[in-house]
């Protein structure tokens, strides 16, 4: 009676799944224990092809950098890629060495020239204040039929003075500007080209992997437009400077004219007067602090005025210079005759960074900087 009683607990101790479905509960539960085992023996060849995968591409792409970088330096090697002989990411269509060397030599000129002439105006102003305090005694003493055109002239001398003086400073104002357009120029110039430069890793992975989408990210495009902008801008700026260059020059020319004008009148009228009337105010006019210095003024006034002139002609002359040199870098590039690298052009663009902040740098040490305001007449 013990042992059939223990066979009995032994078949109620099964599941009722099982002893309804037999043997097909047996594979049931068999195939659910074995599915996860498939996976994981199959996820791991699947992860070293994927491995295998991008290891290739990325010797593809080293292997073809490399070609393109030999390919530059020695044309005779040649690569198996359907490629140009130098891959335009590397390569690019601009000139950035030439262009910042003429930015460079601008901006020297200008600041040794119409910032420099804004602090002769200066000695300008102070010439002719003393030069019109001067003539108003002249005046005083002079013939009745003198007097008009002595003040007449006066009267114009002060008023051209004042408008070429405020000439000056604005063109050096202008010039302070220009000078730090150039500047941010250049670094906004740099900061896209190592932008550009350092996405050439992904840039070429995406054209193993989809060549349509290479036309898109290519940095010679990008390249070749910022730096076809930085040269409009610095011809735009150029020619600017010019029409106010050629306008200061103007107005220097008139006031050089009236002070030939002023410099014959008061000749004449110096030698009119008696020599006892001018001994005997000699006297006088030394005690209140006058000189009687009426031609050696005037001639103080003109070689100041010519000093002004030769270096806004110097000026005039180089920035007509820096367009015609834009104009011939233009012309290269649209002969698609000048591919330099990237390094080169970043190396260019920083050394020029450095010349100009030199440049401005020593400006400011010679107090080059125009004034805040004009002195009075």
């Amino acid at each position: 009676m013990s042992d059939t009683n223990i066979y009995p607990q032994v078949y109620d101790s099964k599941p009722a799944a099982e002893q309804k479905h037999g043997a097909s509960g047996i594979r049931e539960t068999s195939s659910d224990q074995i599915a996860p085992r498939v996976w994981v023996h199959c996820s791991f060849p699947l992860a070293c092809l994927a491995i295998a995968a991008m290891s290739a591409a990325v010797m593809a792409f080293i292997s073809c950098s490399i070609g393109q970088e030999m390919s530059c330096l020695f044309p005779s090697v040649t690569t198996t890629v359907d490629s140009p002989p130098c891959d335009l990411a590397t390569v690019v269509l601009a000139d950035y060495p030439s262009l910042i060397d003429a930015q460079n030599k601008i901006v020297k000129q200008l600041l040794e020239g119409p910032v420099h002439g804004s602090a002769l105006s200066r000695n300008i102003l102070g010439l002719a204040r003393m030069q019109v305090t001067e003539l108003e005694t002249l005046v005083c003493h002079s013939y009745p039929q003198d007097q008009h055109l002595i003040s007449e002239l006066r009267s114009k001398f002060t008023l051209h003075a004042r408008s070429a003086s405020l000439g000056l400073h604005w063109l050096a104002s202008q010039t302070w500007y220009i000078v730090g357009g150039f500047e941010a120029r250049s670094e906004y110039a740099l900061q896209k080209i190592q932008d550009a430069h350092h996405s050439q890793f992904f840039r070429s992975l995406i054209r193993l992997l989809f060549s349509r989408a290479v036309k898109q990210l290519s940095p010679n495009d990008a390249v070749l437009k910022l730096f076809t902008d930085h040269m409009e801008y610095l011809s735009a700026m150029a020619k600017r400077l010019i029409v106010q260059v050629q306008a200061c020059i103007k107005e220097l020319q008139e006031l050089e004219s009236i002070l030939v004008a002023l410099h014959d009148a008061s000749t004449w009228e110096e030698q009119s007067i008696p020599h006892w009337h001018t001994v005997l105010l000699r006297g006088p006019w030394s005690c209140l602090g006058g000189r009687q210095g009426h031609l050696f003024l005037l001639k103080s006034v003109g070689n100041e005025l010519k000093g002004v002139s030769s270096i806004l002609s110097a000026s005039l002359l180089a920035l007509q210079e820096f367009n015609q040199g834009l104009e011939f870098i233009r012309r290269t590039i649209d002969s698609d005759a000048c591919l330099i690298p990237v390094e080169m052009q970043m190396e260019s663009i920083q050394a020029g960074l450095k010349v100009m902040n030199g440049l401005r740098l020593g400006a400011k040490e010679k107090k080059l900087h125009p004034p805040d305001d004009v002195p009075d007449m």
